[in-house]
């Protein structure tokens, strides 16, 4: 384990205060608050996804904006169908970091549009003690 973090009854601040949006600008505009350098790299704005999603609910549109925001990058690949490891059905994207040497896959359920699960991947040999390619984060929502 790398790091554990927990937090008492009201103490967790999250980084997105509330997620007031209903357009793709709109959701640029939430992440230029929290995380500039996201509304111009794909793959950092995926990060900023895993983690409004882990602090609240949105509506099936908000959903629907995020991924044409993430959509509206060129670099942004859908990879295809897949499964998530529950064994769900999903339809995956994904980013690769500036240099190549990682990747960053957001599983989306193909009915609903809900985010399934996130897939972290180190695509070189540079991470001490890891050989390429391997998983190095893994997060479901249920």
């Amino acid at each position: 384990m790398l790091q554990e973090e927990a937090w008492g009854p009201g103490e967790y601040e999250p980084v997105f205060p509330e997620p007031k949006f209903s357009d793709a600008e709109g959701f640029r505009a939430l992440l230029t608050e929290v995380g500039p350098a996201s509304v111009d790299d794909p793959y950092l704005s995926f990060y900023e996804v895993q983690t409004l999603i882990s602090e609240w609910h949105l509506t099936g549109d908000q959903i629907g904006e995020v991924v044409e925001f993430l959509g509206s990058f060129p670099e942004v690949d859908v990879a295809g169908t897949t499964t998530d490891r529950l064994d769900r059905d999903a339809i995956a994207l994904v980013a690769l970091n500036s240099d190549g040497s990682r990747s960053e896959s957001l599983l989306f359920d193909p009915e609903t549009g809900r985010l399934l699960a996130a897939e972290s991947v180190q695509l070189t040999d540079d991470l001490a003690g890891v050989d390429a390619p391997a998983v190095t984060s893994y997060t479901l929502w249920k």
